[in-house]
C-alpha cells in the first residue's frame, strides 16, 4: 500500500476512533399549538405525538399528557445518546431479527409519529399497550393508572415508552411474560433496561475496555466469565456461518483478507502465542477474492483485544486494536495499537467491540460468501486459559433446507437449558450456558448464567420457558424427532461431575417433550467427558413463518 494511502487511513482510523467516544446531545421537547402534540427537537426520533380531542374516548388529562411528555424527552435523549448503542452491543440479545446492536440503535431511532390515548386497560401487568399501524405511524394506549403511578417518575415512562417503540420496529418477544426462557434477552426487554441503566447513571464506559452491568438482574452481561465471552454480532447473516479459533495457547495477533472501496470481501487473521511472540500461523480466509488484499499485524508483544468500525448488514470497514499482553494480564487498558482501516470509512454505521479485561481475540465466528463478510462475533478468552477445547459435530438431523446458522455458548461454558416455541413441529429454539470449569479428574457446572445461545425460528406455536437441568447437572444429548423438518426435541441431562468421569456410572435423565409427534425418533449423546455446547441450526418459511428444519448438534469437552 502507498505511503500516502497508508497515512490516509490511519488518519480515517483515529477518525473512527472519535466518533466512538461521542455521545449524542439528547434533544429537548415542547409542547406544540394548543397542547394536543409535541415535536421534539432534532433529526432522529423526530415524530410527532398526537392526543385525541379533549371529551372524546381515549381523551388524556393535561395532567397525563404532561406526564407522556416528560417521559418521552427522557426516552428521547436515551435513545439518542450512544451509550444506548453500546449497551444493547454489550448485553445478550435475542429476537433479533438477524439485527447487529447498531441495526437496532439506528431502527429504533427512525420517525414514526404516535398517536396516544389514555385509557384504563384493566390488565394486570399491562402499562402500555403499541401497535404499528402502518409504515408511517403507530398508536400507544397508555394505562391511566400507571401514568398516575409515574407523574413523577419520567425515567420509568421513558424506559417503558422504548420497550413498546421496540415492538413497534418488529422486534417481538413471547406471550408468557418474563417467565418465559427468552424473555430477559429480547430486544424490548434490553432497551427498557439500558433506558433505566442511563437515566439512573449505572451504565457507563469504562475506558472503551468493558462496561458495568446494566440492572436488570436475569440478563448476562458480555463477558461476565473470567475465562471466556463471545462478544454483540457485528453486521448481518448473510452467506455461510464458519467458525475458526486459534490452536491451543495461541490468540489472535492480526487480521488478513481483501477489501476495497465497497467494504471487506475475506476475512481471516494470524495466530501467535499467549506472549504475542513468535511466527505467526494464519487461518483459512472466508468471503470472496475481490479488491486488494491486506495482511496486518500486531506489533510484537500485543495482541488484538477488539476491533471497530462500520457495518450495517455487511461489513464495511474494520481496525483493528492491539494491547500489549502485560496490560492485558494486568486487567489494564491505557494503551492501544490501531492498526490500518481496511475498507471503506464512509458507509454504514459505527461499531465497536472490546474483550473484557484480561481476555483477548481467539477467534471469529463469521458469515462469508461470494457477496463478502457479512458479519461477525468475536470469541474472546484469558490470556492464561487458552487451552484447546475439542469439538464433537454430531449427525445433522432434519434438513438442510433454509438458512444456515452456527449458534453456540463461550468457550468455558456448556447449556443446561432449552426455551423456544412448538407446536407439531419446532418452530423456535435457543438456549441458555453456565460456566464450566475442568478440574483434573472431573468437570463441575455452575448455577452462574455465562451467555445465552440465542434463539432461532419462527413465533408461531406455544412458547415454552427455560427446561433447564437440574443443578450440577448441563445438557449432553438431545432426543430429537424429525422428517423433513425438526417435529419435537427433549433435552437430555446428566451430573457433570458423574459424566465428565468415564469409569463411573452416569445416568442420563430426560427433560420435557417440546413438539409434536411426527418424523423418526433418535437420541444423541454426546460422548462421555463432552457436554452439549451449541449447535448448527436451520430455518425456513413454512407457511408465513419460520420454523426450525433442522439441527446439528455440538459437543465440547470443557478444559481447565
Amino acid at each position: 500500500m502507498a505511503n500516502d494511502e497508508r497515512s490516509r487511513r490511519a488518519g480515517a482510523a483515529l477518525a473512527l476512533v472519535g466518533i466512538f467516544g461521542a455521545v449524542a446531545v439528547g434533544c429537548t421537547v415542547e409542547a406544540g399549538g394548543s397542547g394536543d402534540e409535541w415535536a421534539s427537537v432534532g433529526q432522529e426520533f423526530s415524530g410527532t405525538i398526537t392526543f385525541p380531542p379533549s371529551g372524546s374516548t381515549g381523551a388524556c388529562t393535561t395532567t397525563q399528557k404532561t406526564t407522556i411528555r416528560n417521559g418521552a424527552a427522557v426516552a428521547v435523549a436515551n435513545l439518542r445518546s450512544s451509550l444506548m448503542r453500546d449497551c444493547l452491543a454489550h448485553h445478550a440479545l435475542s429476537a433479533t431479527n438477524g439485527d447487529p446492536a447498531e441495526v437496532i440503535w439506528y431502527r429504533l431511532k427512525g420517525d414514526m409519529p404516535t398517536a396516544v390515548t389514555c385509557e384504563a386497560l384493566d390488565s394486570p401487568g399491562i402499562n402500555v399497550n403499541a401497535q404499528r399501524v402502518n409504515v408511517e405511524g403507530e398508536s400507544m394506549r397508555f394505562d391511566t393508572g400507571f401514568l398516575s403511578e409515574t407523574v413523577d417518575d419520567p425515567d420509568t415512562l421513558a424506559s417503558v415508552l422504548l420497550h413498546e417503540i421496540a415492538h413497534t420496529k418488529g422486534y417481538m418477544h413471547g406471550l408468557e411474560g418474563s417467565m418465559r426462557g427468552e424473555y430477559p434477552y429480547t430486544v424490548s426487554e434490553q432497551v427498557e433496561a439500558c433506558s433505566l441503566a442511563i437515566s439512573t447513571g449505572t451504565f457507563h464506559p469504562l475506558s472503551e475496555g468493558g462496561f458495568e452491568r446494566i440492572p436488570h438482574g436475569t440478563d448476562p452481561f458480555v463477558g461476565t466469565s473470567s475465562n471466556a465471552s463471545m462478544l454483540g454480532p457485528v453486521g448481518g447473516e448473510g452467506g455461510s456461518p464458519y467458525d475458526d479459533l486459534c490452536s491451543s495457547g495461541k490468540f489472535v495477533s492480526g487480521l488478513r483478507g481483501y477489501e476495497d472501496d465497497e467494504g471487506i470481501w475475506k476475512l481471516g487473521f494470524s495466530c501467535r502465542s499467549s506472549s504475542g511472540t513468535g511466527t505467526p500461523s494464519t487461518s483459512t480466509q472466508r468471503g470472496a477474492s475481490q479488491g486488494s488484499s491486506f495482511d496486518d499485524d500486531c506489533p510484537d508483544g500485543t495482541l488484538l483485544t477488539g476491533v471497530t468500525g462500520l457495518a450495517y448488514r455487511k461489513l464495511r470497514a474494520l481496525v483493528g486494536i492491539c494491547q500489549d499482553v502485560d496490560e492485558i494480564r494486568a486487567r489494564t487498558s491505557e494503551d492501544r495499537t490501531y492498526l490500518d482501516v481496511q475498507g471503506t470509512p464512509d458507509d454504514g454505521e459505527p461499531y465497536s467491540r472490546f474483550c473484557p479485561a484480561g481476555q483477548a481475540v481467539k477467534g471469529i465466528l463469521a458469515h462469508a460468501g461470494s457477496g463478502g463478510v457479512y458479519g461477525f462475533t468475536l470469541s474472546c478468552e484469558n490470556v492464561d486459559r487458552a487451552n484447546e477445547q475439542d469439538m464433537d459435530l454430531q449427525a445433522t438431523f432434519g434438513s438442510t433446507d433454509g438458512v444456515k446458522e452456527r449458534a453456540r455458548c463461550p468457550r468455558y461454558s456448556v447449556m443446561a437449558g432449552l426455551f423456544g416455541a412448538t407446536g407439531s413441529e419446532v418452530d423456535r429454539l435457543g438456549g441458555v450456558c453456565h460456566s464450566a470449569s475442568d478440574l483434573g479428574d472431573f468437570v463441575t457446572v455452575h448455577s452462574s448464567v455465562a451467555g445465552i445461545v440465542p434463539a432461532r425460528g419462527g413465533w408461531a406455536g406455544t412458547d415454552f420457558a427455560k427446561d433447564a437441568c437440574d443443578g450440577g447437572s448441563a445438557l449432553v444429548g438431545l432426543e430429537i424427532r424429525s422428517g423433513t423438518r425438526i417435529n419435537r426435541v427433549r433435552g437430555l441431562c446428566a451430573d457433570a461431575w458423574s459424566w465428565s468421569r468415564t469409569g463411573t456410572s452416569a445416568p442420563v435423565s430426560s427433560l420435557d417433550n417440546h413438539g409434536g409427534t411426527g418424523g423418526d425418533l433418535t437420541r444423541v449423546e454426546c460422548p462421555r467427558g463432552y457436554f452439549l455446547f451449541g449447535w448448527d441450526i436451520w430455518t425456513d418459511e413454512v407457511n408465513g413463518d419460520d420454523r426450525v428444519t433442522g439441527i446439528r448438534p455440538i459437543c465440547m469437552q470443557p478444559e481447565s
